[in-house]
């Protein structure tokens, strides 16, 4: 079962990359995973790892103090 974390989460990158005009694809293959994956991570069904969120807030310019 996602945990509350997965849903923020998704809320707060769902958020950067419309913002940006970014496609779900381009942020994927910008930070090295599939568009499955980062599909999962906006849909709240699972959370990155340490690095691939690392990448994830550095590429979309995420304030980490935002986050949940």
């Amino acid at each position: 079962m996602p945990s509350p974390f997965n849903y923020l989460f998704s809320g707060h990158l769902t958020q950067a990359r419309e913002q940006k005009n970014y496609s779900q694809e381009y942020v994927a293959a910008a930070v090295g995973i599939s568009p499955r994956e980062y599909q999962r991570y906006e849909k709240g069904l699972s959370q990155p790892r340490a690095e691939t969120f690392l990448r994830l807030i550095s590429f979309l310019d995420m304030d980490i103090q935002e986050l949940p």
